[in-house]
């Protein structure tokens, strides 16, 4: 499956007529148009406050948004946060901030406003073509993850400068992009949504053991982390059962009557070169019963997921396939799911541990409300 984020479709000229229209009601506005993307540009004192952003009445997918949103992602600003961040320790030091240059570009970035609009919107299907099977575009992803250290850059910024209510809701914010990118159905997808949740919950503690949340700032926090399912809380085991049963019809379908040489031939230009495990000597009929050994497979994987020590099976059976247990066609077509496991691992216990330091400072908190009241 494909992703990629360094896109910019825009195609006005059949749309003439309107154009003029739209820049001629900008001008008697005063509202300055960039000319490249013909999107109205606010200046950093009318985004000021979150109050700027108006309530979503018109939209019921939170993915509409975030593409249209996309469009304004600045990439140079995406890198230069993505390098800022890796040059000061990674984003598991919290002593950094943005410094002043990054700090005034994130308080005007327009695609932080429509990230925090999206995440107010409880459903995101971001429409993937799942019956595509590898063609499938994922282009969402990349801007996904740009964005999320965006807004992460971003509450630091405001950590810094004492608005921990306006910090604290961009990080909840993340939490949700976390759930709503799972949603896709696809492993690359969830293991993107562990990512997201990763920086998350890391900069959730980070505030949570500073002492400074507001009542208000520490719910929105937990209510953030009991969103998540406690069982499969990025959708990897249904994005697994999905796999399974669409990109393995999406094989049979776009492949029938083919020969293994065929499919491995096919496969080679998608990622490469394959190792031979013998599909090439298949004919198409001994290729469609080797496909069954692949359904074998994932079932076995699925049973053995929920298991406290899945992940070792997983690598067990790992061996089995490359050692051709589940037929020729899972040693190049089957994915290794150890990996998908441990990190789902790690990211549930990071959400453990994050709603405990929440618990943790709301009762600092209270107590530090008692003792202060105290005659």
């Amino acid at each position: 499956m494909t992703s990629s984020y360094r896109f910019r479709h825009r195609s006005f000229s059949t749309f003439a007529a309107v154009t003029v229209l739209v820049v001629a009601a900008a001008a008697a506005l005063a509202i300055q148009i960039d000319d490249d993307a013909f999107i109205p540009v606010r200046t950093a004192e009318q985004y000021a406050s979150d109050a700027a952003v108006a309530p979503i009445v018109s939209v019921d997918n939170a993915a509409l948004l975030y593409y249209r949103y996309f469009e304004l992602l600045d990439d140079e600003l995406a890198d230069s946060v993505k390098a800022f961040a890796a040059d000061n320790g990674g984003w598991d030091n919290h002593d950094w901030i943005p410094n002043e240059e990054l700090a005034e570009q994130l308080a005007a970035a327009d695609s932080i406003r429509g990230f925090l609009r999206a995440t107010t919107i409880d459903n995101a299907d971001f429409g993937v073509e799942v019956e595509l099977g590898v063609f499938a575009i994922l282009s969402h992803l990349t801007p996904m993850r740009a964005t999320a250290r965006l807004v992460a850059a971003d509450a630091r910024r405001l950590a810094a400068e004492g608005d921990i209510d306006a910090a604290a809701r961009r990080i909840a914010a993340l939490h949700t992009a976390a759930r709503h990118t799972s949603q896709d159905s696809v492993v690359i997808s969830s293991l993107v949504g562990m990512a997201i949740a990763k920086l998350a919950c890391g900069e959730t503690q980070h505030l949570a053991e500073s002492g400074q949340l507001s009542t208000e700032s520490r719910d929105l926090l937990l209510d953030a982390i009991n969103a998540y399912d406690n069982n499969d809380p990025f959708s990897a085991r249904q994005s697994i059962t999905n796999e399974r049963d669409i990109f393995l019809a999406w094989i049979r379908v776009t492949f029938a009557d083919a020969t293994g040489q065929e499919l491995l031939d096919a496969f080679a230009t998608i990622a490469g070169p394959q190792g031979h495990s013998g599909l090439a000597e298949l004919t198409a009929e001994q290729l469609a019963a080797d496909m069954d050994r692949t359904l074998d497979y994932y079932d076995t994987a699925l049973r053995v997921w929920p298991n406290p020590d899945a992940v070792a099976q997983l690598h067990d059976l790992e061996k089995v396939v490359q050692a051709g247990g589940f037929g020729a066609t899972a040693v190049v077509i089957a994915p290794s799911l150890e990996k998908v496991r441990e990190n789902q691992t790690r990211a549930q216990e990071m959400i453990v541990k994050t709603r405990n330091a929440l618990n943790v400072a709301k009762i600092k908190n209270i107590r530090t409300l008692e003792s202060s009241s105290a005659p």
